[in-house]
């Protein structure tokens, strides 16, 4: 392996390169390295999907070993570890914490496990392995304090556990909704809108059952669904129960699939609501309130301290329908409450999640992470930076 010591280095083996929130972050974590001068190699297991333009963007050629069985994948690690010679080997996914950390193992490198979601959820999915998920790399990197919560409770060691949170590149984002949307609403309604996929744990019947409620009483919002999932067909026969007309001239609500002009919609809403039981950082309040909208939601992962209740939007308990009706009755009733709200929920993220935040609590948490594990090498690579206003990234106790 080569020993030098010129610039910080960082393999990730990444799960995936689609249009969720963790491919997204994935992109803003290379940016930001890019942006320190760091020298990057990806490894992916996926081809052909959305965020490969995105490395080609930063000039960065991964490699591919999707089509390999994992014993393939594993050596093929081995070979790219022992020729870029990484300080860190980094999973982006919760399920690649098993090839960071076996590789990580068998190159003496440190590797740094995901939890990008909710960690009971994630354990429930893997069965049996998951216990070996969480434990196998050196350290694990949350984007939530919630994830963090999961892990203590699982008994993960608290010194082996850090966070970093989500960030939004607020410029490219206000520019997209800035940008023509190929979808023409009626102007004299008030859309309130939710982006999910459509699957049981976002309990996408609740928003349903509350708009419902409050169109009694205003007959002019219109839900908008932007996403799919396996709960399509049983959502629209609810709409349809509940005489929202999916999909009609008037329509109580639409569902619009999946979609890459979330901005544009933002932009043409009024109102954000997330119903689900579970999350772990959820994106889409971050950029409903960058679009500045108030935002209704669940207590679900790191909701219940984005959300900062009368503030930039309300909590709503998980299962009290009426609730969530009369705060969507409120804000479409109240123009002028909607406007300071949405003020509010723009200038927090301004505050604590913009992308320019990144490097500077990357770089912290890098250190941290040098710091606990003992890597003098990058110690040396990292210059000293100011912590000032950063995050708290340091181990939790």
């Amino acid at each position: 392996m080569e020993t030098k010591n010129d610039s910080l280095r960082v393999m990730f083996i990444a799960g995936g390169l689609g249009t969720g929130g963790a491919e997204k972050q994935f992109i803003y974590m290379l940016r930001s390295l890019k942006n320190m001068g760091a020298r990057i190699q990806v490894i992916t297991l996926t081809q052909g999907e959305f965020h490969e333009n995105s490395l080609a963007d930063l000039g960065i050629e991964p490699i591919q070993l999707g089509d390999k069985k994992i014993l393939g994948r594993i050596f093929g690690m081995i070979k790219a570890a022992r020729e870029f010679s990484p300080h860190f080997i980094q999973a982006t996914h919760f399920f690649t914490n098993f090839y960071a950390g076996i590789t990580g193992r068998l190159c003496n490198v440190i590797s740094i496990g995901a939890i990008r979601g909710d960690l009971h959820h994630d354990l429930n999915g893997v069965g049996a392995a998951g216990s070996l998920l969480l434990r196998l790399p050196n350290v694990i990197l949350a984007n939530s304090n919630n994830a963090r919560e999961n892990a203590l409770e699982e008994g993960f060691p608290a010194r082996r556990m850090f966070v970093l949170h989500n960030v939004i590149d607020l410029d490219d984002f206000d520019r997209r909704m800035e940008m023509p949307s190929y979808e023409v609403f009626d102007p004299t309604r008030i859309r309130v809108i939710t982006v999910a996929r459509l699957v049981p744990v976002k309990r996408l019947e609740r928003f349903l059952k509350a708009l419902a409620i409050a169109r009694r009483q205003v007959p002019r919002l219109q839900g908008i669904i932007a996403g799919r999932g396996p709960e399509e067909v049983a959502l629209r026969q609810m709409a349809q129960d509940l005489g929202l007309e999916p999909d009609t001239p008037q329509s109580g609500v639409l569902f619009l699939g999946e979609r890459s002009d979330i901005p544009q919609l933002f932009a043409q809403s009024a109102v954000c609501v997330l119903t689900s039981d579970r999350e772990g950082f959820p994106n889409v309040l971050l950029e409903a309130m960058s679009a500045s909208l108030p935002v209704i939601s669940t207590p679900a992962g790191e909701a219940q301290d984005l959300v900062q209740d009368g503030s930039n939007g309300f909590l709503v308990p998980f299962d009290d329908d009426q609730v969530l009706a009369n705060h969507l009755v409120t804000l479409a009733e109240t123009p002028g409450l909607r406007q300071t709200m949405g003020s509010a929920g723009r200038w927090f993220v301004e505050q604590r999640f913009s992308f320019p935040r990144l490097q500077r609590n990357l770089t912290d948490v890098y250190r941290a992470i040098a710091h606990q594990t003992g890597n003098n090498s990058v110690l040396q690579v990292l210059e000293p930076q100011s912590r000032s206003g950063a995050e708290e990234i340091i181990p939790f106790s």
